[in-house]
């Protein structure tokens, strides 16, 4: 499971409540309670985000999945898994919704799938397909719907607006939100990771409030996690290449420039390079390696300097 379908899974489970009304064009939508998405039928997959809600007193299912890119199962044949399932579990409507987040994503789906047998209609489903890149960014960004700020830097800005100045009003929107204060800080972090998926992430940096994303439960909860993962494969290519290079520039010099880049995604880049000759000084290859775990989980740069310590 990548960062996104993670943050995403969590973005559902916080924000349903103004997220679906606008999935399913349905303002007077209420979600009445979250349903288990252990369903033991499904053996692969889960679905993301699945809710009984009510409109206007009639109650049905509201069925949510968000793909970061194309799904390896084509996606009417998954989501015609979960109806099945859930028509037969609640025996109430469903309806599902596919968000796409990369631009590229989702092309093909038709949204929905049918089959025929000697003329005869046998199967029909329908699903929305919600591909950011074709909503049009600042009708949406008007709602102040909190749970449709973070996908806002993937949708389409305005006309004649750059894509720097859109990520910018996107940020400062969601930043000034009527919520509590943790909530506002959530939604700037899904934002930053979000936005990745369409802008550099030095830009996203310079643009989001480091305390914002920081103090974020979205970051607490899940950097621990992907930290060690993320180290071992940011350091697999970052090797490779210093091995290729090591007559020329040397392997440790490469190590340093992994571990470098590795704290300047999390911390003040100026900070982090006044580390460089305390690392260039560690002429052993595999002690700078064994500091890549520290680099990607450390809450602080004092707390990677412990790290860098003979002692530790």
């Amino acid at each position: 499971m990548t960062q996104y379908d993670d943050a995403a899974k969590y973005h559902l489970l916080q924000n349903a409540a103004t997220l679906l009304p606008y999935l399913q064009d349905a303002p007077n939508l209420k979600v009445l309670r979250r349903l288990d998405t252990e369903q033991p039928t499904l053996k692969t997959r889960q679905a993301d985000s699945t809710w009984e809600v009510s409109v206007d007193g009639a109650e049905s299912i509201s069925h949510v999945e968000v793909q970061t890119h194309n799904s390896p199962v084509p996606m009417p044949f998954r989501v015609a898994g979960y109806h099945g399932f859930l028509i037969a579990e609640h025996q109430k409507p469903v309806y599902s919704t596919v968000i796409y987040l990369h631009p590229r994503a989702g092309r093909n789906d038709p949204g929905g799938y049918r089959y025929e047998w000697q003329g005869e209609l046998c199967y029909l489903l329908s699903y929305r397909v919600v591909r950011l890149s074709e909503v049009e960014g600042a009708a949406v960004l008007s709602l102040q719907a909190p749970g449709l700020m973070p996908f806002t830097p993937l949708m389409r800005p305005p006309v004649g607006m750059s894509a720097e100045r859109w990520l910018k009003e996107c940020i400062d929107a969601t930043s000034s939100l009527s919520v509590s204060v943790a909530h506002r800080h959530d939604l700037v972090a899904l934002l930053s990771i979000f936005g990745k998926l369409s802008y550099d992430e030095s830009l996203i940096l310079a643009s989001v409030r480091e305390d914002m994303v920081n103090e974020s439960l979205v970051f607490q909860r899940y950097a621990k996690r992907y930290a060690a993962r993320y180290a071992e494969e940011a350091m697999k290519p970052a090797v490779e290449a210093a091995r290729t290079q090591a007559f020329e520039q040397g392997i440790e010099r490469g190590a340093v420039e992994i571990l470098l880049g590795l704290l300047e995604t999390r911390f003040q880049p100026a900070a982090v390079r006044n580390l460089r000759p305390l690392l260039e000084r560690i002429d052993d290859v595999e002690r700078l390696k064994a500091l890549a775990p520290a680099a990607a989980s450390a809450e602080s740069l004092e707390m990677f300097l412990e790290a860098l310590s003979p002692d530790s």
